[in-house]
């Protein structure tokens, strides 16, 4: 089972819609607690992973290219370092935009976890919560124009994509 991008980009809604839903609406502590600990560590741990296989496109468009690669007959093959190459582009463009939102998620569960395990109040008092409620707001402008610097984004770096939506708006541009 394949998720495709425009799948994902599901779950950034999801995580913003329901942190936003529990801050606004009174519920639970404990509900509350354990929805926001549950959206940030996995915000976290999606961001790791982004992180990691950045660093390792990075490794794979190091390599040098074999005489298989330069020599294949398929344009996928021999352009495959231009196609990776854009697309750590567009990873480092798309998510860019998420790095306000990380901060916040990051700080607020350290102060969730100090708040759970009974530490004191000077520990606590020690988080940058006034820098990270900032960063929160500003997750929520980005959040309002993320969608068109993705669609923007995969123009420009997303080859077949880009090519498809000059085929279909552009008629002089087609090629049968």
């Amino acid at each position: 089972f394949r998720w495709s991008f425009l799948k994902v980009q599901l779950f950034p809604i999801l995580f913003t819609v329901i942190d936003t839903l529990l801050a606004t609406f009174q519920v639970p502590p404990f509900l509350a607690l354990g929805a926001t600990a549950i959206i940030r560590l996995a915000a976290c741990l999606v961001a790791f992973t982004l992180c990691t296989q950045f660093l390792a496109s990075l490794i794979v468009f190091c390599r040098r290219r074999d005489d298989y690669t330069k020599s294949s007959p398929y344009d996928q093959v021999r352009y495959g370092k231009r196609r990776l190459f854009s697309f750590i582009l567009f990873q480092i463009v798309v998510q860019a935009f998420a790095v306000p939102y990380l901060i916040w998620a990051a700080v607020s569960l350290a102060q969730d976890f100090l708040i759970t395990f009974n530490f004191s109040k000077e520990d606590e008092q020690n988080l940058p919560l006034n820098i990270a409620g900032e960063f929160y707001v500003e997750h929520l402008r980005i959040f309002l124009i993320r969608p068109f610097v993705v669609l923007v984004a995969i123009l420009v770096f997303i080859a077949p994509y880009r090519k498809k939506f000059i085929r279909f708006f552009c008629p002089c541009c087609r090629r049968d």
